[in-house]
């Protein structure tokens, strides 16, 4: 009975340690995987955009305007709230003609705090 007991203790000794490690790594798995979602809206964003200054010329003025043409051409707006939401800065109104350092250098939208950054030709960067 004594040998029992000592297994069932050391048993449970490694089912917390399982857990505990567990707990840990399923925070990492959601934090890449809110990363991951982060950088997913950030491109429907960019093609919204883009798709806004095809049909008019320049981007949207804000973000009630973006919502707006985005539903009636049947694209995706939950992400656009999702990146609304996380507190993006977007440029309102840019024209491509506009970024004069290139598409490449310009920061299209970018979080308050810290965050990917999507850049006018599409790109993700840190």
């Amino acid at each position: 009975m004594h040998r029992l007991t000592r297994i069932l203790s050391i048993a449970a000794v490694l089912v917390g340690a399982v857990i505990a490690v567990g707990c840990g790594l399923s925070g990492q798995v959601r934090e890449a995987a809110q990363q991951q979602q982060i950088q997913n809206d950030l491109k429907v964003l960019y093609f919204a955009y883009v798709n806004h200054i095809d049909s008019h010329g320049k981007g949207p003025a804000s973000w009630d305007e973006l919502l707006q043409f985005s539903s009636k051409s049947g694209e995706d707006t939950q992400s656009l709230v999702r990146v609304r939401d996380a507190g993006y800065q977007v440029k309102w109104g840019v024209k491509m003609s506009d970024a004069t350092e290139g598409t490449a250098e310009f920061v299209l939208a970018q979080p308050s705090g810290s965050g990917p950054k999507l850049m006018l030709d599409g790109a993700i960067r840190q």
